[in-house]
């Protein structure tokens, strides 16, 4: 519909809802976010997320759509920060956990994610990439002038338990002087005090999955919420949102 109002989704599997289609046909329709959506009278509806979605993954496509489908709200499920897309050689792209390796195009992973993480993770640095990642959230939404409303999805982010990741920063894993972590440090308060105040949907150190499962809402093995869960979880996030 020209000029209708429009809605975008983007996160992991916990905003993806794919999981529904072992329950029924027209899962789509059932999906929280599209609930959410119909509950704004919102008929312009696009969802980006995808199962192993990273958080990098999440500020690249975001971006796209921004430029392309221009949405009037946008809604961010931000996932766990270890998680990370990268490039493959051939040109195709993959998403990692330290269990997983899923590639957009049917590429052969080569697991991926066992030398990504034997070697190149690190806990304090994705940390930081994500606060990073939701600061650049906020600028997008100052320039393009859309709503922005964040939620974390399956963690907590560690944005008030940051300071237990500290042993993993170079300047004190490595005995540094203490002024090199204290700059370190200082980095993420700007950071953190840039995002704190942003449009919220739960608590931010909350999370959609311990939220589902503190409540005892239906899911699926893996602590998605089920189908019978959806319309509670679209309930509890709209009381976030300014109609």
């Amino acid at each position: 519909m020209p000029g209708a109002p429009k809605i975008y989704f983007n996160g992991c599997s916990q905003v993806e809802n794919g999981h529904l289609a072992l329950e029924t046909e027209n899962w789509i329709e059932q999906s929280w976010p599209w609930l959410l959506a119909h509950h704004l009278n919102l008929s312009e509806y696009r969802n980006d997320a995808i199962s192993l979605g990273s958080n990098n993954r999440i500020l690249r496509t975001t971006i796209d759509a921004i430029l392309e489908y221009h949405p009037d709200i946008v809604i961010i499920g931000l996932t766990e920060p270890s998680r990370i897309e990268l490039p493959v050689a051939n040109g195709d792209r993959c998403r990692i956990n330290v269990h997983h390796c899923n590639t957009d195009n049917g590429s052969t992973s080569y697991q991926y994610q066992t030398n990504w993480f034997k070697k190149h993770h690190n806990n304090w640095l994705t940390f930081i990439s994500t606060l990073q990642i939701v600061y650049q959230l906020k600028m997008l939404k100052q320039v393009h002038g859309f709503r922005l409303y964040l939620f974390n999805a399956v963690s907590d982010n560690y944005f008030e338990s940051w300071e237990q990741l500290l042993p993993d920063s170079f300047n004190v894993a490595h005995n540094r002087q203490p002024w090199r972590s204290k700059e370190d440090q200082q980095l993420v308060q700007r950071l953190l005090n840039e995002i704190k105040n942003l449009n919220w949907l739960l608590p931010w150190d909350d999370n959609l999955y311990t939220t589902v499962t503190n409540k005892k809402w239906a899911t699926d093995k893996f602590g998605h919420a089920a189908l019978d869960s959806q319309s509670a979880v679209a309930e509890l996030l709209l009381q976030g949102i300014d109609k």
